[in-house]
């Protein structure tokens, strides 16, 4: 039970407020993806919402990491990296898909599914214990 509580605690108080990769997170001409993005994130099952921080680094032709610090109530953040695939699809936009698994703790397998057009990030979220949206601008 301590031990719970305790990865319960660390995980609601991660002392960042950035995500990893953040203060080198620049964008790269031809590469739609990689930079800084910053915006919210809106739960549809309770209404609660927060500001959402991402850097997106390629790794390979279709592979990104995404390393994401979310906030909630003011007081509380928690950062999580996802691999995303991303694809081209028709007129300049981006297909982004993303899962893993968060563990039993936090609702098991994390789902994302977003579309990229210019520097707009929408994507859908769900897990076990949650769903919603995340929408993010590509910072200059």
């Amino acid at each position: 039970m301590k031990l719970t509580v305790f990865a319960l605690a660390a995980f609601l108080c991660s002392c960042s407020s950035t995500p990893r990769g953040w203060s080198t997170a620049q964008s790269v001409a031809g590469d739609p993806l990689s930079g800084a993005w910053g915006g919210e994130w809106v739960s549809s099952v309770n209404g609660h919402r927060g500001n959402l921080k991402c850097a997106v680094a390629r790794k390979s032709e279709d592979l990104w990491e995404f390393c994401y610090h979310a906030s909630w109530a003011r007081i509380f953040g928690a950062g999580f990296v996802l691999d995303a695939v991303a694809k081209p699809t028709r007129r300049g936009r981006w297909t982004v898909e993303a899962k893993k698994d968060l563990g039993p703790l936090f609702g098991g397998e994390f789902r994302s599914v977003a579309t990229v057009s210019d520097d707009t990030f929408s994507a859908r979220y769900d897990s076990a214990v949650d769903r919603g949206t995340m929408t993010m601008q590509r910072l200059k």
